[in-house]
């Protein structure tokens, strides 16, 4: 009777047993098909090392077939794990569950790369697993070791140039000296700590308050630069010149976070500076017999200063008159103020030799014209620090150039625009003439170009020679102004486009006796509209949504993707806002405006928002942009969707793997011999639905 009731419990449990053993097998099947097509490598390891499990990508990614990468061990593919070291390992993850590291995969050819590794552990009946995904990071830590070579030469850079360097954190009031800063205050790098109150020590007296008053707008401007010059003594009893230029890196409230400064020792600069304006005496008599004047302008002080004659011309004395670059600007005509300001005042910090010409109202009402030449006086890196020049009288001089100007208008209006030749046909001689720059945009010698229709024609493009010869040659007594665009071909084969403008000229009873023109070469502007145009089709045809917004998140132009994408027309689209489109509130568009200034680019994952209201998940990479005083942003953003499904299936599918190892519910028994009893497990009880 125990035998037939052993035998019929035995025949039930066998059959629960392979109808959930087959349930599980689908779900694991189809969960290891949906782990081989996972973009990253994944492996599962046993406890001896050995992969009973790697996907296409691991394959992949180590150059193995599946077959000869299942016949290896975790320690033949990984640099820094070898056989002895698994034990311990398995120790550590089994307390751990999952552990996130960095190591080194050997690929099948002998290279190997860094990976960074995430490891689980794994209990499967009775037996354990570890998963492991692999992310190939070469590209990371060839950023990492770019950024460390560049510190480095920057370091180099900054010894050579005998320049210090500070950094300052209040939150930690620890001032923090570069090597080259103690050096430049007379200490051994590292034998002393530094702090505020040393520094105001090693400062002269005299210039304290101005270092003092510095670091007090620091806390209470908003700023993020500042520059102050002062003199030490250092440690060494040596007197040195400092110039010390701080950049201050302030919170969202303006408050101060973060402060670096370079320590610059300008005692050389400031030495040779003295030296130079000892020489001016020197040049005082030759000024007097040349009449001409000669100052100095120191730019980092803003300070100008001027020889003798310079005041017997501006019609002042050095008594009753301060020299300043404002006060000198005050002597410049009226009418020549702006252009002074804009060709000179504004370049006085470009390295090369200026020269120009201008009048001047002295106080007693007369008019000079003078001109001035000055040149640049560099620092040893090569900046502009002073200007040197000298200014002359020429009124008497300039009333003849004048004269003569008067009387050759049209050849000074020709060259008062830029790149624009002028040309004159008398109809009665049937004589053509052109200013200089007409030989120069056609690319030829004045002295070999014989000037005639014919020759221009010769010169105007195959394709538009016809359309040329109409418009402008065959109706030459037109009374009207002509304008059209053309190409030229060069002798040399460059083709040029111009801009064509002439009108008549009109004898007194109204025949037109002769056409004046001119003839621009626009080339670079036709380059350009053909590079904006190919730009904007690029935009245009680009796969991905390409967005350009305000700062106000307002949407200032969209691409046919970003359109279809959304579902919305242009129209629509152009007349929406950033928040409208996305799940960002305001504030959070404004905290990411904060971040994109700072950093240039960012890259988000957020949810875009459809016309119909559906939500889609997006990767957006956002780049600032600034073109002159306005700011906006250029974003390009893909579609998520696809990926993060696939995320959403794998999950899923661990999941009901999971369930699956639970449901197929394997049970245990006992028999005990002394007392014939039989001990079940909760499993089987519930197989046999006890």
């Amino acid at each position: 009777m125990l035998q037939e009731k052993y035998e019929g419990f035995e025949l039930l449990l066998n059959t629960k047993m392979r109808e959930n053993w087959a349930e599980g097998e689908a779900a694991l099947r189809l969960a290891e098909a949906s782990l081989d097509a996972a973009p990253e490598p994944l492996f599962r390891v046993e406890q001896d090392g050995r992969f009973n499990f790697v996907n296409v990508s691991a394959c992949r990614s180590l150059g193995y077939s599946r077959e000869e990468l299942l016949s290896l061990t975790l320690s033949d593919i990984n640099v820094d794990i070898p056989l002895a070291k698994l034990t311990p390992l398995w120790a550590d993850l089994r307390e751990a569950g999952t552990v996130d590291a960095e190591g080194r995969h050997r690929r099948k050819d002998g290279n190997s790369f860094p990976v960074a590794l995430r490891i689980r552990h794994l209990e499967l009946e009775g037996a354990e697993l570890a998963t492991i995904s692999a992310r190939d990071i070469s590209a990371e830590k060839e950023v990492e070791q770019n950024l460390a070579q560049s510190e480095a030469r920057s370091r180099a850079a900054r010894r050579h140039a005998g320049v210090g360097f500070v950094e300052w954190a209040p939150g930690h009031g620890e001032l923090i000296w570069y090597d080259d800063t103690y050096r430049i205050f007379g200490y051994e790098p590292g034998s002393i700590d530094p702090t505020f109150d040393l520094v105001l020590e090693h400062i002269v007296p005299e210039d304290r308050k101005a270092f003092e008053k510095v670091e007090r707008r620091v806390f209470e401007d908003f700023d993020s630069g500042y520059e102050v010059e002062y003199t030490i003594i250092c440690a060494r009893g040596v007197r040195h010149q400092i110039r010390e230029e701080i950049t201050v890196t302030r919170d969202f409230e303006a408050s101060v976070i973060y402060a670096t400064g370079f320590v610059i020792d300008v005692t050389k600069t400031k030495q040779a500076e003295l030296d130079l304006r000892e020489s001016e005496a020197r040049l005082i008599e030759a000024q007097r017999m040349a009449q001409m004047g000669e100052w100095y302008l120191d730019l980092a002080l803003g300070r100008l200063t001027y020889s003798d004659q310079v005041y017997e011309l501006l019609g002042v004395t050095r008594e009753e008159f301060q020299a300043s670059p404002k006060s000198f600007e005050e002597f410049v005509h009226p009418e020549d103020r702006e252009k002074f300001r804009r060709d000179i005042r504004e370049r006085e910090a470009v390295p090369e030799i200026l020269s120009y010409d201008h009048r001047i109202v002295r106080p007693d009402g007369q008019i000079r014209y003078v001109e001035q030449r000055n040149e640049p006086i560099l620092d040893e890196d090569g900046k502009v620090i002073a200007r040197r020049g000298t200014i002359q009288d020429i009124t008497e001089f300039k009333k003849i150039t004048l004269a003569l100007r008067e009387r050759e208008t049209e050849l000074a209006q020709a060259q008062a625009i830029t790149n624009v030749g002028s040309w004159h046909h008398s109809m009665s001689t049937d004589e053509l003439s052109y200013s200089d720059e007409m030989f120069r945009i056609l690319g030829v010698e004045k002295a070999d170009f014989t000037v005639s229709t014919e020759s221009f024609l010769a010169a105007v493009h195959p394709d538009d020679r016809d359309n040329v010869d109409v418009a402008a040659q065959r109706d030459p007594v037109r009374r009207g102004d002509l304008h059209f665009e053309h190409r030229i071909v060069r002798p040399d084969g460059a083709i040029r486009f111009v801009d064509h403008h002439s009108r008549p000229v009109f004898y007194s009873l109204g025949t037109v006796v002769a056409r004046r023109g001119t003839m621009q070469d626009i080339t670079e502007r036709k380059e350009m509209e053909i590079a904006l145009g190919l730009a904007q089709y690029s935009l245009d045809s680009a796969h991905d949504a390409i967005m350009r917004c305000g700062v106000d998140g307002s949407i200032l132009y969209a691409n046919p993707a970003a359109c279809l994408a959304l579902g919305y027309s242009e129209e629509e689209l152009l007349g929406l806002s950033v928040p409208m489109i996305t799940d960002l509130s305001p504030e959070e568009l404004q905290d990411q405006w904060r971040e994109l200034r700072e950093l240039g680019a960012i890259t988000v994952e957020r949810n875009h928002r459809r016309k119909d209201g559906s939500l889609y998940p997006v990767s957006a990479t956002a780049t600032h942009v600034k073109y002159g005083d306005t700011e906006f942003s250029f974003v390009s953003v893909r579609d998520m969707s696809s990926q993060k499904e696939a995320e959403r299936e794998l999950q899923e599918l661990e999941r009901r793997f999971s369930q699956a190892r639970h449901n197929s519910g394997f049970g245990t028994w006992e028999f005990r011999v002394n007392n014939q009893e039989y001990i079940w497990s909760d499993e089987i009880y519930a197989i046999v639905g006890l």
